[in-house]
């Protein structure tokens, strides 16, 4: 058969579908759709119809390709955000953890010396408190307890600093966590 022969060759919609490997339903859907092309009524231009559904094939290989990548870069950078969340949000608790203990060794410093300061006065006023005679110990937490007297108001100030700087610490974390 000559290429001429060939290229005006028709064939009805059972034959082409045995050539594609259709059904004759899915040969009619296909030429509906504009995928294949007839050449009157119920007549297939044959190699025509070969190139075209081959085409067709492989546009479709190639787009269920592109979406099951996409699909998988959607998930992975989704993935991926959601692992920056949740860093971030560790951070923050580090953070408020770490102002939390903070916090709370400066109330202790703060109960210790009212503490000390009240025992140290209760001593004295009773009487009990010899300075003269006081153990090692007693005159180092007696120390303690004068340079804590002292300084209150500046340990009290160190304290509200701090405080005030861990406050804005936390705000920059989440203005920075809500630009990303």
């Amino acid at each position: 058969m000559d290429e001429k022969a060939l290229q005006s060759m028709t064939v009805g919609p059972e034959s082409l579908g045995k050539a594609l490997g259709l059904t004759r339903q899915h040969v009619s859907s296909l030429a509906k759709d504009g995928v294949l092309v007839r050449k009157g009524r119920g007549q297939y231009p044959l190699l025509e119809n070969v190139r075209r559904y081959v085409e067709h094939k492989a546009q479709g290989a190639n787009a269920d390709e592109w979406r099951a990548a996409r699909t998988d870069h959607l998930r992975v950078k989704t993935e991926r955000e959601e692992l920056a969340l949740e860093r971030d949000r560790l951070k923050m608790q580090v953070s408020k953890h770490d102002a939390d203990l903070d916090e709370i060794f400066w109330r202790l410093l703060v109960t210790y010396i009212d503490f000390s300061d009240a025992a140290m006065r209760e001593l004295d006023e009773r009487g009990l408190l010899n300075h003269d005679r006081l153990n090692p110990q007693m005159q180092c937490s007696n120390i303690i307890h004068r340079y804590c007297v002292d300084h209150r108001a500046h340990i009290r100030d160190r304290l509200q600093e701090h405080r005030r700087k861990q406050l804005k610490r936390q705000a920059e974390e989440v203005e920075q966590a809500l630009a990303e």
